[in-house]
């Protein structure tokens, strides 16, 4: 695979060539556990606030929204 990898991304390659990742077939569906209550060492729960801020979309450094912040 390592062959293949890199003379797809080989610049002597047309530009008409389709990426590789489109055709892949999906062979999961999304990741949805339930939740649970991790009581060991190691990984812990994680608070449903920073979840719910790690999802929100991300704004560039220069975007006029995120200038208002910094100012």
């Amino acid at each position: 695979m390592k062959v293949i990898s890199s003379l797809f991304f080989s610049p002597l390659l047309p530009a008409s060539v389709p990426p590789m990742i489109q055709s892949q077939p999906i062979l999961f569906d999304e990741l949805d556990p339930e939740p649970r209550l991790l009581m060991g060492p190691g990984p812990v729960d994680v608070y449903p606030k920073v979840l719910r801020a790690m999802s929100t979309a991300l704004q560039g450094q220069f975007d006029p929204q995120f200038t208002q912040y910094m100012n």
